[in-house]
């Protein structure tokens, strides 16, 4: 399957000075990234990436910000909750798979404490994937417009009184 924001980088380009590298996703690539992430549209999306040979026994270190606008819909009211989204993340990058890799578990456990873990196979990794997955970990899962909300009788929910209102005056005269 193609990802649907797809940078594909050779980490051959990387040298002993820190690369820096830019992933803009197209107008296509927006509109693919909302219906997969069920958002109303994705309006912009992009990183900036600085890579590096890694000090630790991983072979290269990534640090990564991203920003983004989305658009979700109200899980009350369907409005539009537009969010503007800027955010870090840290890479530390192991050639292989997952399985070569739990050989390995006391690089493992030192190097999560700092780094999020990223396998690349033929020096290649897709970075417009990796910031994908990292957006959709920072999309506010419960978005609530700035709306008033009318219950079934009409009143506004802030007016309606406290259920618990009751228990409360009765707990007061012990």
């Amino acid at each position: 399957m193609v990802p649907e924001f797809s940078r594909v980088f050779n980490l051959d380009k990387v040298g002993q000075l820190p690369y820096k590298y830019e992933v803009t996703a197209t107008t296509e690539e927006l509109t693919a990234l909302a219906a997969r992430f069920d958002l109303l549209r994705v309006e912009k999306l992009g990183a900036l990436l600085e890579i590096r040979k890694s000090d630790h026994n991983g072979d290269f270190e990534v640090y990564a910000k991203v920003i983004a606008d989305v658009v979700q819909a109200c899980i009350a009211t369907l409005a539009e909750v537009p969010d503007h989204l800027e955010f870090e993340f840290k890479l530390s990058l192991v050639e292989g798979d997952e399985d070569r890799f739990h050989d390995d578990m006391d690089w493992h456990t030192e190097a999560e404490k700092e780094y999020d873990l990223e396998f690349y196979q033929n020096n290649e990794i897709d970075f417009g994937e990796v910031t994908a997955q990292y957006l959709s970990l920072e999309l506010n899962p419960y978005p609530r417009a700035d709306i008033e909300i009318e219950t079934i009788d009409g009143e506004a929910a802030s007016e309606k009184p406290n259920p618990f209102d009751a228990l409360n005056a009765l707990k007061g005269q012990k």
